[in-house]
């Protein structure tokens, strides 16, 4: 019996020091009088929502991956994460990843479409057994070191594979050598792989296919890179589910973790109409997608109405001159015309904005994606514009200046020239530079596949200055978030807008809406809104807007000579802003109103109530494109413009 007491008295001491050293007895003490005056209906729930600021943050337990397939019925990475949250496990989030964009040459597609599936399988097996073991029990909100880890792992996958080919090619080169003395059998498999190659060159040459050459030397990947990306998203996604934050308000702490973010701006949609360039019927090739982009000043929700509506009436047009068989769409949601000129296509938008009652570059503006490297012929060293109508670089220029000319409502135009190197000022770079130089005081000249992905740009040296005044970036492969986010501050700093862009090959998944509101992205390529796919990413869209306050800021017109203010003239027009109560006048004579329909005010931002409000957008500035000297200018450097500011 003593030998029991002693040994419960040993009990009770170590009890009472685990518990006091965790200061469990005076937080009960606490909770129980609150709750008492409280007086809650869920006396559990009221306990279990106290002691819950108190427990530990969640740690990655377990992630796995299976495959699933994206819209085209092509093989996919489902993520799921399961986090260890008040000592259990519990599964937290499922993401989806979209496949990246297959070049139109039909050779080089059936060849991804296999590389594809191969490359999924391996990341499933990766994420399932080697990735698992290595991000078990890390804190889920500590992103960078997650993705640099991931970046790591398969740079040293990269080098193995690169050693097992080196070794593959060794031997490949020998077995020539030893083939007088080899075995029959070997002989004939050597003779067999030489005639199959020599079919399959035969091939491509037979089908009139220009091969596609890159603009620069292709990055070699690891066979399962999706496995990075895909871990990326998923740990971000579940460091905001289990610490109970908006998925982008997660995204827009990543960007600035030392600013509480509470005006958030809705990216503006770039939603393609019309599909056209080389892979589709018609002659012409210089506008790959025509794109719609509502103003800044309507109203969110009667904008993507309005693109519907003008998308309907397209369609309706085309049916009628072409028939049935034209509103059949491409992969990325469009409708694919066979058109003869470019002008062909703005003008049928343009048309159907006018039908709505709309205003062009006022209400409703364009946007083009050219994609000049896909119909660049290395051979000829020109551009075939439209069919059989081949330009050089030289007059590529006043070509697309007069394009842009014509149609000023054009805001954007995506990769008007292919992308060569670069980063600093050669002759290479005369012809881009020129084309700046006459347009990109109106429009904005954005780069897509002239940058490499955002890992490979935050690697170069620090640019001087940009080419462009917009960027392209993409949620896909070796593309992590941080990366992104870097390479976004960076280019911010450098007076560029950040365009978030879907693939072709696209998934219901919807992270990439809450991901470009998080890092301010100005517009959201989405492609068109004929499949399921983009139309879940605008709805997620109407979601975050309706979830945000948005402030009463209206625009009043007073012309009359009775409402003016003391000291205008007749020939002076008021105009005033309200925001609550305050007004303030700005005036303006009917000449200068006239040159400009919109007159740019400073919108105040809510005060910091502890709520969530909606941004405005401010005003199109298009900033002059032409390129510094390299001498006595210091490199832009993202953090320390963010610190300055």
């Amino acid at each position: 019996m003593a030998y029991a007491s002693n040994n419960l008295s040993v009990l009770r001491q170590k009890a009472m020091t685990y518990y006091k050293e965790n200061g469990i007895p005076k937080k009960i003490e606490e909770v129980l009088n609150a709750m008492f005056y409280e007086n809650p209906s869920d006396p559990y729930g009221y306990l279990a929502n106290y002691f819950s600021d108190y427990a530990e943050s969640s740690k990655l337990k377990r992630i796995s991956a299976c495959m699933v397939y994206d819209g085209q019925g092509l093989p996919t990475l489902e993520t799921n994460v399961y986090c260890t949250v008040n000592n259990k496990e519990k599964h937290i989030c499922s993401t989806l990843i979209p496949n990246r964009d297959i070049k139109i040459w039909l050779e080089e597609r059936e060849k991804a479409q296999i590389e594809i599936k191969a490359s999924v399988l391996a990341a499933i097996n990766l994420i399932n057994c080697e990735l698992n073991e290595t991000l078990k029990g890390l804190d889920p909100l500590k992103q960078t070191d997650i993705d640099q880890m991931l970046l790591s792992f398969m740079e040293k996958k990269r080098q193995i594979e690169e050693k097992e080919k080196e070794k593959e090619k060794l031997s490949n080169e020998e077995l020539p050598a030893l083939s007088a003395n080899a075995t029959p059998a070997v002989a004939s498999q050597v003779a067999k792989n030489k005639r199959k190659q020599s079919r399959s060159s035969a091939k491509i040459a037979k089908s009139g296919n220009v091969a596609h050459i890159p603009d620069r030397p292709l990055e070699i990947l690891v066979s399962g890179s999706e496995s990075v990306i895909a871990i990326s998203q998923a740990v971000c996604l579940s460091a905001a589910i289990s610490n109970n934050y908006r998925i982008y308000q997660h995204v827009a702490n990543l960007m600035h973790p030392n600013v509480s973010a509470r005006h958030y701006r809705i990216p503006l949609p770039m939603i393609t109409i019309l599909h056209g360039g080389k892979g589709v019927a018609g002659k012409q090739n210089l506008i790959k997608e025509f794109m719609v982009v509502p103003g800044i000043n309507m109203p969110f929700e009667k904008g993507l109405q309005q693109i519907a509506n003008i998308n309907s009436h397209v369609s309706k047009t085309l049916s009628s001159k072409f028939g049935a068989a034209v509103k059949y769409v491409n992969e990325n949601g469009t409708l694919c015309p066979p058109l003869d000129q470019p002008n062909q296509g703005l003008d049928l938008i343009i048309e159907a904005i006018h039908a709505q009652g709309l205003t062009v570059n006022k209400d409703m503006h364009l946007a083009i994606n050219i994609a000049a490297h896909e119909f660049f012929d290395h051979d000829k060293g020109k551009y075939e514009v439209t069919e059989s109508t081949w330009k050089s670089s030289e007059e590529m220029v006043p070509y697309t200046s007069e394009l842009l000319t014509k149609y000023p409502s054009i805001v954007a135009v995506i990769d008007p020239l292919r992308g060569e190197n670069f980063q600093k000022y050669s002759e290479e770079s005369e012809t881009w530079i020129k084309l700046c130089d006459k347009v990109s005081k109106s429009v904005y000249i954005v780069g897509d596949n002239f940058y490499s992905r955002p890992g490979l740009l935050i690697k170069e040296p620090a640019p001087i200055s940009a080419f462009t005044s917009g960027i392209v970036m993409r949620l896909e492969r070796l593309n992590t978030l941080s990366d992104i986010i870097t390479c976004a501050k960076l280019y911010q700093a450098l007076k560029n807008e950040i365009i978030i862009s879907t693939n072709d090959f696209e998934t219901t998944d919807t992270f990439l809406v809450d991901f470009s509101v998080g890092i301010k992205a100005r517009f959201l390529k989405l492609g068109g809104i004929h499949t399921g796919e983009r139309c879940c990413k605008i709805n997620r869209m109407l979601q975050i807007y309706r979830e945000l306050e948005h402030p009463e800021i209206k625009f009043v017109e007073e012309p009359s000579e009775s409402e003016t203010v003391a000291g205008e003239t007749e020939e002076q027009v008021t105009i005033r802003y309200t925001v609550g109560s305050q007004e303030e006048p700005i005036v303006e004579t009917v000449e200068e109103k006239e040159e400009a329909e919109i007159i740019k005010v400073p919108t105040p931002e809510p005060e910091d109530d502890g709520k969530f409000h909606l941004k405005l957008h401010e005003s199109f500035e298009f900033p002059q494109i032409n390129y510094p000297t390299l001498q006595n200018v210091e490199p832009v450097d993202a953090e320390s413009v963010e610190q300055n500011s």
